[in-house]
């Protein structure tokens, strides 16, 4: 190969935490876009409503001046993640792109952006301030109010607006959706912001790739954003606006009629049996008498486990399989998980909760 004037090379740890940034989100386009800046390299994914934007610094580097945008398609984003430092030099049409180890060398090329491309340019690297949060807790969170928030079904820009999970500056977190909610407390949070309910596994992935234990979240009227304080590499969401109320505090003052403790285990086993052997419905009548709780289905005896502690009357309830099954699920990892039913709010309300501070409600069948 021969010499070329302009070159820079790149850590293999930096280059695989950009590739797996990057595929958090799929561009519209196709394409990622990369740019060589003079103190580094960024690459950014947009799909319209979110958008991600990496920064990595060079290992060493002559460049002396902003390179112009080039673009990797979704197929090739493979090159750029390798076991070995990744060098590469620049000539008028084209980027080399080398890979060198002891056993072999692998070289790709990358053409230019066309100057009249009409694909997405690479996105202003902005300053932005916010609150700082720890990652893991932030986490903690989020992935706790996914289920009630109907996470995985939200598709429509009208599911968008309905199910939400908000973060109060009172330090309450609510999570909304038609039929469930969850209600808990974070009493970091410094100022308001709320997060569509579909962008949760999206900033779950962006937190779990971040070499930090503290991740910035800066929220505007229109956008939400979270940022990686060393690299300033972000994750942007663009809002919508929510439609409903999400004043659920009264629920955690609320009391319940009905109120029992089960052995978490022996409830999930109890939830796997009943719809593993329940055909045709999700339906699943729960009956409560003393210390038993027995599941039926068509009046046909499914299982029972222990109850540890029955606060209040026997009581019998519809729910639905799936949806009581992921409240338990959310509900944390106590040895223990309470459930209440019959609330001064509404009779028909059930509520779940294990010890992590967070209650989950839903309604029971009728």
């Amino acid at each position: 190969m021969s010499k070329q004037a302009v070159y820079a090379s790149i850590s293999a740890s930096n280059m695989k935490f950009m590739s797996g940034l990057l595929k958090i989100v799929k561009p519209r386009t196709s394409d990622y876009v990369l740019k060589f800046y003079k103190d580094g390299l960024s690459a950014a994914s947009n799909d319209g409503r979110k958008r991600i934007r990496v920064n990595i610094p060079y290992t060493k580097s002559c460049i002396q001046t902003d390179m112009r945008d080039i673009y990797i398609h979704v197929d090739r984003v493979s090159v750029l993640s390798q076991n070995d430092d990744a060098d590469f030099f620049f000539d008028e049409k084209s980027i080399n792109l080398s890979y060198k180890s002891k056993s072999s060398v692998k070289n790709t090329y990358i053409r230019y952006r066309d100057e009249l491309s009409k694909r997405t340019p690479m996105p202003a690297d902005k300053i932005r301030t916010g609150d700082e949060y720890k990652i893991k807790e932030l986490t903690r969170v989020l992935g706790q109010m996914m289920f009630s928030s109907s996470s995985d079904t939200t598709k429509t820009e009208e599911d968008m607006r309905i199910n939400q999970v908000f973060f109060l500056s009172s330090g309450a977190v609510v999570a909304n959706s038609r039929f469930n909610a969850s209600v808990g407390r974070m009493d970091c949070i410094k100022s308001d912001f709320n997060v569509v309910s579909s962008d949760i596994p999206l900033i779950l992935s962006f937190l779990s790739k971040l070499n930090d234990d503290i991740v910035i979240v800066s929220s505007s009227d229109k956008e939400l954003v979270f940022i990686d304080r060393s690299t300033n590499s972000s994750l942007l969401l663009y809002k919508v606006v929510c439609k409903s109320s999400h004043n659920f505090s009264g629920f955690i003052e609320s009391d319940f009629v009905n109120s029992i403790t089960i052995d978490r285990q022996a409830l999930k086993e109890f939830m796997s049996w009943s719809e593993t052997s329940i055909e045709g419905t999700k339906k699943l009548t729960i009956a409560v008498s003393g210390d038993v709780m027995t599941a039926t289905s068509n009046k046909n005896h499914i299982t029972e486990c222990t109850v540890l502690n029955n606060n209040h009357t026997d009581f019998k309830l519809d729910v639905s399989m799936p949806t009581l099954s992921g409240l338990i699920s959310s509900s944390g990892d106590s040895k223990t998980v309470t459930i209440g039913y019959s609330s001064v709010l509404s009779k028909h309300l059930i509520e779940v909760y294990g010890d992590n501070g967070i209650k989950h409600y839903t309604q029971a069948m009728v």
